[in-house]
């Protein structure tokens, strides 16, 4: 996992539990997360990707804020070519050339 600042200016992240990372944000009220997630098994606790298809699980996939309660997210789909939809329970949200779903 990488943080970065607006600015592109990276950020440091230091693993506290096998699940937490800390992300020392140097103030911003905003920064960018990037992380890779393993995609190697299908179950409900786990994720999967094939040439054909995905299958991810929110859980095992998406981060938060730890002890912030729930709050809204969005997250955003670039699909690969061949890949022609997005099957979620999340509700759509429009606009933007990519599939973009809410949760509440």
């Amino acid at each position: 996992m990488a943080a970065h600042a607006p600015s592109g200016e990276p950020l440091t992240v230091e693993k506290s539990r096998s699940n937490r990372w800390r992300v020392s944000t140097g103030g911003h009220a905003s920064i960018r997360l990037t992380y890779r997630v393993l995609c190697d098994q299908r179950s409900v606790t786990t994720n999967e990707v094939r040439k054909e298809y995905g299958v991810f699980n929110g859980a095992a996939t998406f981060m938060t804020l730890v002890d912030q309660g729930r709050r809204p997210h969005e997250v955003q789909f670039e699909l690969p070519a061949g890949w022609t939809r997005v099957m979620t329970g999340l509700d759509e949200v429009s606009g933007g050339a990519a599939p973009r779903f809410r949760a509440a």
